[in-house]
């Protein structure tokens, strides 16, 4: 049985009785339904108040940040001992200490593989300006192979990585050696050597900081919050956490929020679990708004169906995309899967013996793989530009990143991809990026309207401009709903209909604040049993230097559904009823008919009159079998 709180052995003594007895108590209530460590709860602490003023000195387990405990109580009893610690004078919160796990899928393959995700990302690019050094990047993961020492060797592709302040928090002591693979993976996308052999890191040249918090059964959120607060402290540049889970705890909280005050940019991993959390859904820490979350994209930059989505808790935060792999496809047919392969131990993608000194190149996929890409980008930003705030850092990477998916920022893309060469180039050399700079922006945006099938409708297209823009080329697109089959534009400026939609083009003409461009025509081609919505949407196509902040704002066609016609149904609801007698007479007295009253001019005398009324009279009084049918040039229409 686990330790008791002396001052509140009164209070606990009927659970502590049960529970000799053996009779069954209830599990601890949890959010979410989130793990935790059974046999643990976290107390935070107000200020003044210290173990011994609230009377858990002889349970405490642990204490990883100056306003909050680790205590131990008795298992399967957490909830009981939170409602009897709670009312102590001088405690600020007590919870479960939740868990939350490494955010990765480890497929079982093997192999070296191309790594399309750094061309994708523009690393390439980037590493003419800067390789990482000067920068930190803490990995608040399951370790680093980064020593050799006992039983673990160091990765023979972090030979040359200059690691600085490890620290292990499941041990307390200076050798947080990986023993699940995971954060060395993750380090190895941020820092590999170039060696000329296996993969490359985005910052080779950035140090990087081992902070073990997570161990086989997890990583509880005092450990996390514990590395958050280290890394802080010991110069981390960002913050890396490919981990997550539902649960956000007080402690934890904390920290984040202790980073964001001392400008440390914490990167999270979004979380894996679409499929079974359902949309919209971050995990934590992601989710807190103060958190650059991150999704996993594909090699064609789409969403991977594994990458959770959503918005922030409070504000509408930040989410990026990076390439986070999915090993089940071949989408550039290399004849490799698409995972993100980096070096880490061998067994755990089944090329080797578990133990930790065999190493190999292993593919990976998940938005763990996909959040160092970011913290990485970061770590080249902040070795070229290392006095920006956490928020300057989260604006660089919004106004750089590319736009993928729906037009604008939205919940599944957040921001867009990530682009490391965008985020970090100064062009105008004035010692900031350009996503500082005062920049042209221009905003494109498309009406809306209705079509029926087979008819047409133009809506039209409209610019915005902050500053001149002398060129433009713009491309309106529609679903495969409605077809572009003429557009109309203002002098100076051509158009032309291709097989993607129409493509609006305009070279050295003096563009304007708030000026129109033109029309694009759209015809109808889908009838369905509903109205079906069509976006039709623009963007800036051509390069600008410095580049030009393009915003898009789609507008609506609707394809609408004809009602069917029939002989004698004026008012278009299908059927011949005592309302189209009505109408009939109303028209033969002036009062305009509706939509379809052609098929009610049954005797074709080119209007409404009493002669059709009685007929329509007769039939659905019975006397007539049928009606007529309608005259040859009734459209309905």
């Amino acid at each position: 049985m686990a330790r008791t709180f002396p001052r509140l052995l009164a209070v606990f003594a009927a659970i502590a009785l049960a529970a000799l007895a053996g009779r069954t108590q209830a599990s601890a209530p949890t959010d979410d339904s989130a793990p935790f460590v059974p046999g643990q709860v976290v107390v935070g602490l107000e200020t003044g108040a210290s173990p011994q003023s609230i009377g858990v000195a002889s349970t405490l387990e642990s204490q990883h940040t100056p306003d909050a405990v680790t205590v131990a109580v008795p298992d399967g009893h957490e909830q009981q001992y939170i409602d009897a610690i709670l009312r102590e004078p001088g405690v600020r919160y007590a919870e479960l200490n939740y868990l939350a796990q490494p955010q990765v899928i480890i497929p079982n393959d093997t192999g070296f593989a191309n790594q399309y995700d750094m061309q994708l990302i523009q690393a390439p690019q980037a590493w003419d300006l800067t390789k990482g050094a000067g920068a930190t990047v803490a990995i608040v993961d399951t370790g680093v192979a980064f020593e050799d020492y006992g039983d673990f060797a160091r990765s023979p592709q972090l030979q040359k990585t200059t690691f600085v302040y490890p620290w292990d928090f499941t041990k307390n002591d200076t050798h947080p050696n990986d023993d699940l693979g995971h954060g060395t993976h993750v380090a190895s996308t941020v820092a590999q050597d170039w060696d000329g052999v296996s993969e490359v890191g985005i910052a080779p040249e950035a140090r990087i900081m081992p902070v073990k918090v997570c161990s086989t059964t997890g990583c509880p959120g005092d450990l996390m919050a514990a590395g958050i607060r280290w890394a802080v402290d010991h110069g981390a540049s960002v913050i890396n956490m490919s981990l997550g889970g539902p649960t956000l705890p007080t402690i934890e909280r904390d920290a984040l929020a202790y980073a964001e005050a001392n400008n440390v940019p914490v990167v999270a991993a979004s979380g894996n679990g679409n499929a079974f959390v359902g949309v919209g859904t971050l995990n934590y820490p992601a989710r807190d708004d103060t958190v650059i979350a991150v999704g996993s994209s594909t090699f064609d930059n789409k969403r991977n169906t594994y990458s959770n989505w959503g918005k922030h808790e409070h504000t509408d935060g930040m989410l990026i995309m990076a390439p986070g792999g999915n090993s089940r496809d071949d989408i550039n047919q290399d004849g490799k899967p698409d995972g993100i392969p980096q070096m880490t131990y061998a067994f755990t993608c089944g090329a080797g013996d578990h133990n930790f000194k065999d190493f190999a190149d292993c593919y990976y996929q998940g938005t763990s793989m996909a959040t160092p890409h970011v913290a990485a980008t970061v770590a080249l930003l902040l070795a070229r530009y290392p006095d920006l705030t956490a928020q300057q850092v989260r604006d660089v990477l919004t106004c750089a990143a590319l736009d993928i998916g729906p037009p604008g920022v939205d919940d599944q893309y957040g921001v867009g991809l990530v682009q490391t060469y965008d985020t970090i180039r100064d062009t105008d050399l004035n010692g900031k990026p350009d996503c500082l700079d005062p920049r042209p922006q221009m905003t494109i945006s498309v009406g809306g309207g209705e079509v029926e099938p087979g008819r047409a409708v133009a809506v039209p297209v409209f610019a915005t401009t902050s500053a001149v823009i002398g060129s433009y080329n713009i491309l309106v697109t529609g679903d495969d709903s409605i077809n572009a089959v003429a557009c109309d534009v203002v002098p100076g400026t051509t158009c032309s209909v291709t097989d993607d939609g129409v493509v609006i083009s305009a070279v050295d003409q003096v563009s304007r604040n708030d000026f129109p461009i033109g029309s694009v025509t759209f015809e109808g081609v889908a009838e369905g049993t509903g109205p079906p919505t069509v976006s039709a949407s623009a963007r800036l196509t051509d390069d600008f230097d410095p580049p030009v902040q393009v915003h898009t704002a789609a507008g609506n066609v609707i394809v609408k559904q004809v009602p069917q016609t029939i002989t004698g149904d004026v008012n278009c609801d299908g059927v011949v009823n005592a309302t189209d007698v009505t109408l009939s007479l109303g028209y033969a007295l002036g009062v305009t008919p509706a939509f379809c009253w052609q098929y009610g001019d049954i005797n074709c005398t080119g209007r409404l009159d009493p002669t059709d009324a009685l007929q329509v009279l007769d039939y659905i009084s019975g006397i007539e079998e049928s009606l007529p049918s309608s005259c040859p040039n009734n459209s309905g229409g």
